[in-house]
């Protein structure tokens, strides 16, 4: 978050928001025991979406940092260059066309 200028400050109250954050799942009607999650955002969180890409976005500028070698090789000849695009499709075909 320092990359992009985040205050120290605000980057601590979004650690501190995540700071013992736990989930439980639910199947077949029975709750499970709380899990601490270490690594995601939360589900439904409004700071999500902006968290997510920001790394992301981190991820991306680090592939394409040598401009002869653009995205991320993907298999033998494909290449993948913009992340986003192939997460924001609407079906699983429309994300495997992009891919």
């Amino acid at each position: 978050m320092k990359r992009y200028g985040v205050p120290t400050q605000i980057a601590n109250l979004i650690k501190e928001t995540y700071r013992g954050y736990a989930c439980r799942a639910v199947h077949e009607g029975r709750v499970s025991d709380p899990s601490t999650v270490q690594t995601a955002v939360r589900q439904g969180c409004i700071l999500s979406p902006i968290l997510f890409l920001t790394v992301i976005d981190a991820v991306m500028r680090n592939v394409n940092r040598d401009r002869r070698r653009r995205g991320i090789q993907w298999g033998l000849i494909n290449r993948l260059e913009d992340l986003d695009l192939c997460l924001l499709s609407e079906s699983y075909g429309d994300m495997q066309t992009k891919l």
